[in-house]
């Protein structure tokens, strides 16, 4: 059984795997085009979108997006996906005195945050704030300033496969909750400050290094927490402060950093040798229903080593999305169909969970 991270962290990773190959519709109705053109594709001047209660899905596909202007996503759930995110603008949620704002997740490779860009997700004063996630396949980098208090904090979810290193200015609000996560390297730079008080959360998870710098308080009542696998460094928070104190634990759940070791290689496919009968002479059988190979024993397992790890996942996703090969995982493609579908990719993702059949 593959080492695979903490049930709550997991869980993330599967909704945005699921969600970046699921069919995306237009936002409203309206090509995404309408924000922006080309490549990179820059969105520039103010946009709001329009209201839906079902959600909103903005697929930029295989492009970089530059975010310069205002994108108003009001009391709307929206996805944003495209190839690398760069947000220079803002992002502002709009609710009215009593109600909840909106939620926006950011799904890309690489997500850059610069300095003087603005998640506001603010709700009125008995309102829920909204909810800021952000994944990526690669890194999440820079400097994000994002209020998502109210009436009840938001909540503000990075997770990256490979590294967060950032400065995060977060005011979550009561109740609100923090959450780090990267899988090779996390680092808070300093000038970071998280507040959630009187009773919030914030909680760190890195399978490589974790160097915490800044200023976390989430009330007395609140909780703060950092787990991190055997072997590797003990959480370096020298240049930090917490209220309360952190607890920094082991968790061997969380997986091993793959990320970055070097290029992934092709698998060699080996192609089994066409086995032709020998004819003898006796009065033939009926022959035989030809029946289809049977699937392989552990789908997603590219290389056959006999587990299914993160980047194996990754690898499928990107075949799914038209970026990669089939022939990069050809034991991920269950019906033969030449292609990774969604259901090849949750069957994946059980195995990564609970492990290949022995």
């Amino acid at each position: 059984m593959m080492s695979h991270r903490s049930a709550s962290t997991f869980v993330t990773l599967i909704a945005s795997v699921l969600i970046a190959v699921a069919p995306l519709p237009a936002y409203g109705g309206v090509p995404a085009d309408d924000l922006c053109t080309g490549d990179p594709c820059i969105i520039a001047g103010d946009h709001v979108l329009p209201s839906n209660l079902d959600g909103i899905t903005v697929d930029f596909g295989n492009r970089a997006v530059v975010l310069s202007g205002t994108l108003d996503i009001g009391q709307n759930d929206v996805l944003l996906t495209a190839r690398s995110f760069t947000i220079s603008g803002r992002i502002v949620g709009t609710a009215a005195e009593n109600d909840d704002t909106g939620s926006i997740e950011l799904s890309a490779d690489n997500i850059i945050f610069q300095p003087g860009s603005m998640v506001s997700l603010r709700a009125g004063e008995d309102g829920f704030g909204g909810v800021l996630e952000v994944f990526a396949f690669d890194s999440i980098t820079g400097t994000l300033v994002a209020d998502t208090a109210g009436g009840f904090g938001g909540i503000v979810s990075l997770t990256a496969i490979n590294r967060v290193s950032l400065v995060a200015n977060l005011s979550l609000g009561d109740l609100g909750d923090a959450r780090f996560d990267a899988g090779c390297e996390l680092e808070t730079l300093p000038g970071t400050t998280v507040m959630a008080v009187p009773d919030g959360s914030v909680q760190f998870f890195s399978a490589g290094t974790m160097v915490l710098a800044g200023t976390f308080d989430v009330g007395e009542n609140g909780f703060a927490a950092a787990s991190y696998r055997t072997g590797q460094p003990v959480p370096d928070i020298s240049g930090a402060s917490f209220n309360p104190a952190l607890v920094s634990e082991i968790d061997d759940l969380l997986p091993e950093c793959e990320f970055g070791t070097g290029p992934t290689p092709t698998p060699t496919i080996t192609l089994s040798p066409t086995i032709t009968p020998t004819p003898t002479p006796v009065t033939p059988s009926p022959t035989p229903t030809e029946t289809a190979p049977p699937p392989p024993a552990c789908l997603g397992d590219c290389d056959g080593d006999g587990q299914v790890t993160v980047d194996e996942i990754v690898t499928l996703v990107n075949i799914a999305l038209g970026s990669a090969s089939i022939d990069a995982c050809r034991n991920g493609d269950v019906d033969g169909g030449g292609e990774i579908t969604v259901d090849e990719i949750v069957a994946a993702l059980n195995f990564a969970l609970d492990g290949c059949p022995t």
